[in-house]
């Protein structure tokens, strides 16, 4: 059989003929009746397929056996003849032209195994694979032909095949992979990761990613393999995936940014008809942790992709000494940034006060890393910075609390230095207690967080709190504001000051605001001009492409005070954009 990039299972040949039937003949010498010539065909390991009795070997090629039951569908443009979900069992069914059409031509749908559960809309269903009923897989075929003409159904696979191998690393030598547990489950140990159902279309076999729901968890049961057959999805860049266990020790790899190179735009998509492997090294360190490397993998549709590499540190970083080394060893790219996870809680001392040591962590030289904090917390020095972003790195904080104890502060928490730079307040991630020490308005007031320069994104789920009289958030003109929810609350100061140099800062609301997002108490510096707006700068917030702005999002900005002009000044909105003007 052909084999090609259709990711093809099975080849099954439906010959209709004529309608006339000789009741002498043999049915496999009837001419009238529609023969069902079935093989299976693969290019990959396709393992067992699904319920029924297919006979499947492990390069993925077999045969269908007599009675395997197909979900059946026989449609024209015209009308419809079998559009229920029939019951067809090869070699056993009989069907006629008479009973479809002798002059229209004849759309066939089949489906494998046989779904028997009700289908109200077969164009919109919601398949869930089981591997506990066999029926983790689901194949599908469609043709359309004639009367007297010849069917060709090459059945395919619909869901995604999730493969996961382990290997011992430095730090592992001897270890016992027998009993490793991998979960798709949180760090929680019970939240799914992975949505449990897709919509498909049982009649032409495409998959709906805008439809999934439900949670799953799977696991492998034991053992340094996993082999599961998943929903198509799109996964979230960063969050938590696997959780890998070997005896007392344990592993988190998240989702990398680029599992699928062949897919621009789907980078973390499992395809439809597509196998992801996943080979990861567990490797252990006592200054490092637990880290886990993917030395090599493929997304195929049981056929050859280009391969994917990649290194996560899952976790392990226990003291400010291991912080610092990890930062200073982390290779990162834009795409696959280096990933450092906390498994306790940190104090930062101060620094030295050498020239160029301004802060207790520093981020330069173009690095991109992400710091997941494990739900730990950060103790940052009371006269220093906790990080510092500079020579165009990029940094991005979840699920990590910086707890400024309640002392009063004169130097900003975090802060940006450099037009390339970025810090990034991801999920969980939280700033509070970090009081600034004045509170009246001055230039060196201190800041939670500096956009000194830069860019700063705000991700759904971050809160800061608890930053006194001073400001949350300084903005410079020279930087740039990404919003996509989260709070900024609770602070009896400023919120945020948004500090306007020769042009407005670059603010942006990137989609539309989740329910918990609050911004109070924006604060515009030189956005007012002799009691009126100045020129060029009213517009205070626009609206990315595609975002929708609604009285409920405008209603979570408060502007507290414009230039020391108490109650001189309104934010509106205006189409999709914030905006700035002088009461009447």
């Amino acid at each position: 059989m052909m084999k090609n990039n259709l990711f093809l299972l099975a080849l099954a040949t439906l010959l209709l003929v004529s309608c006339n039937k000789d009741k002498g003949n043999h049915l496999e010498d009837d001419d009238n009746v529609v023969q069902t010539p079935a093989s299976i065909d693969g290019t990959a390991d396709g393992g067992t397929v699904s319920a029924g009795r297919a006979t499947v070997d492990n390069d993925g090629e077999g045969t269908f056996d007599p009675g395997d039951t197909w979900g059946f569908y026989a449609y024209t443009t015209e009308g419809d003849y079998m559009n229920a979900n029939t019951e067809y069992k090869y070699e056993e069914t009989i069907l006629y032209w008479k009973d479809l059409s002798e002059t229209e031509a004849v759309t066939f749908s089949a489906h494998y195994p046989h779904i028997t559960a009700d289908i109200t809309n077969p164009a919109a269903y919601l398949y869930m694979p089981q591997a506990y009923n066999n029926t983790d897989d689901l194949l599908h075929a469609t043709a359309t032909a004639s009367k007297g003409g010849t069917v060709a159904l090459t059945f395919k696979h619909l869901m995604h095949r999730l493969v996961i191998n382990l290997a011992v690393g430095d730090g592992m030598e001897g270890a016992d992979l027998s009993s490793a547990q991998i979960n798709s489950v949180a760090k929680d140990g019970y939240t799914p990761t992975m949505f449990a159902r897709v919509e498909v279309n049982l009649l032409t076999g495409a998959v709906n990613y805008d439809r999934v729901d439900g949670g799953v968890i799977f696991s492998n049961g034991g053992g340094a393999n996993a082999d599961w057959k998943v929903a198509p999805q799109d996964l979230t860049v960063g969050a938590e995936w696997l959780r890998i266990t070997v005896g007392e020790d344990v592993w988190y790899y998240h989702v990398p940014a680029d599992l699928n190179t062949a897919e621009p735009g789907n980078q973390t998509r499992l395809e439809s008809g597509k196998q992801l492997t996943l080979n990861l090294t567990l490797k252990k360190s006592p200054d490092t942790g637990n880290t886990v490397t993917l030395t090599g993998g493929d997304i195929s549709g049981w056929d050859t992709q280009p391969p994917i590499t990649d290194e996560v540190v899952i976790g392990g970083i226990t003291t400010y000494d291991a912080l610092i080394a990890a930062v200073a060893a982390a290779t990162g790219t834009e795409d696959a940034p280096a990933r450092i996870t906390l498994t306790a809680d940190i104090t930062l001392p101060m620094v030295d006060g050498a020239e160029g040591v301004e802060a207790s962590v520093i981020v330069s030289d173009g690095k991109y890393i992400e710091i997941d904090g494990g739900g730990h917390s950060l103790f940052p020095h009371q006269y220093e910075k906790a990080f510092w972003i500079r020579g165009g790195a990029s940094l991005k904080l979840s699920n990590i609390t910086i707890d400024g104890q309640d002392a009063d502060r004169d130097t900003p928490v975090i802060t940006i230095l450099g037009n390339a730079g970025k810090l990034t307040l991801g999920k969980d991630f939280k700033l509070t207690r970090a009081k600034m020490r004045t509170s009246t308005y001055s230039e060196y007031q201190p800041y939670g967080i500096d956009g000194a320069q830069g860019t700063l994104v705000i991700e759904d789920g971050a809160g800061i709190s608890g930053c006194g009289n001073g400001v949350a958030i300084r903005v410079n003109s020279n930087c740039s504001l990404r919003l996509k929810g989260g709070k900024v609350s609770g602070n009896s100061g400023y919120g945020i000051r948004l500090a306007g140099g020769i042009r407005p800062v670059d603010a942006r609301i990137e989609n539309t605001l989740p329910a918990n997002a609050l911004f109070e108490n924006i604060f515009l510096d030189s956005y007012s001009d002799e009691g009126d707006v100045r020129a060029g700068f009213e517009t205070v917030f626009t609206a990315a492409p595609g975002c929708t702005l609604t009285a409920d999002d405008f209603a979570k900005f408060t502007l507290k005070e414009v230039d020391m002009i108490t109650d001189a000044f309104e934010l509106y909105l205006d189409a999709n954009a914030i905006k700035l003007r002088k009461k009447n």
